[in-house]
């Protein structure tokens, strides 16, 4: 039996990329809102069953992303709560699209955002906010394929 031979070296996520609204649909300006400097963890998530099952599409895809929300962050995600907007995500936010380095765009859901009144003195707390995927994802892995501005 043949075994596959993995040539990349494993990843570290130092820089990712996470966009919402990279179209402005929701009026968040024409760069939407780059997350990666109030989150500290993404997560994709692939399961069978939820709201989202159809028999062509039966597993639910939801990002859960911790964030760490401040006035600024809460003053930016309020306008798309409930709302679907455009998302894409890049496992580097610091390189440009290309094969080792591939942008990911989708529908999410973005849910309630809650008030960022939370924590100790001089802390910021993280919450975790669960962004329901709508849709299949679109993989670029060419800089003209990009749906974001790439950057690099």
């Amino acid at each position: 039996m043949a075994h596959a031979t993995l040539t990349q070296p494993l990843s570290r996520l130092l820089q990712p990329s996470f966009v919402l609204d990279y179209d402005g649909a929701v009026g968040t300006g024409p760069d939407g809102v780059q997350l990666q400097c109030w989150s500290d963890g993404i997560t994709p998530n692939v399961s069978e069953g939820g709201d989202f099952q159809t028999f062509c599409d039966p597993f639910e895809r939801t990002w859960d992303v911790s964030l760490k929300m401040t006035w600024e962050l809460h003053a930016l995600l309020k306008p798309m709560e409930n709302q679907e907007v455009k998302a894409a995500t890049q496992q580097s936010a610091t390189k440009a699209v290309s094969a080792n380095n591939r942008e990911e765009s989708f529908t999410v859901e973005v849910p309630s955002i809650p008030s960022p009144i939370s924590g100790g003195v001089r802390s910021v707390n993280a919450v975790t906010l669960t962004f329901n995927q709508v849709g299949p994802s679109v993989f670029a892995d060419t800089p003209a394929a990009a749906v974001t501005t790439p950057t690099g």
